[in-house]
């Protein structure tokens, strides 16, 4: 199906441009991911589960 529609194109560059959007999008994600990263963003995050303390909302509340 998809191949008799490309193969009806007169020109291949839609379906390049969006490969080529794709890639860069997700380039940045890796970028902002990997290398951007502050570790003052990801430190509040990953300590939650280790976190003691009161239930911040009624749902963490145990009812008997």
């Amino acid at each position: 199906m998809f191949r008799q529609f490309f193969a009806g194109l007169d020109s291949p560059a839609l379906p390049l441009a969006a490969m080529a959007f794709f890639a860069l999008a997700f380039a940045l994600v890796l970028l902002r991911t990997f290398v951007v990263k502050q570790r003052r963003d990801y430190d509040p995050i990953a300590l939650l589960p280790l976190e003691d303390g009161e239930p911040t909302n009624s749902l963490d509340e145990v009812k008997p």
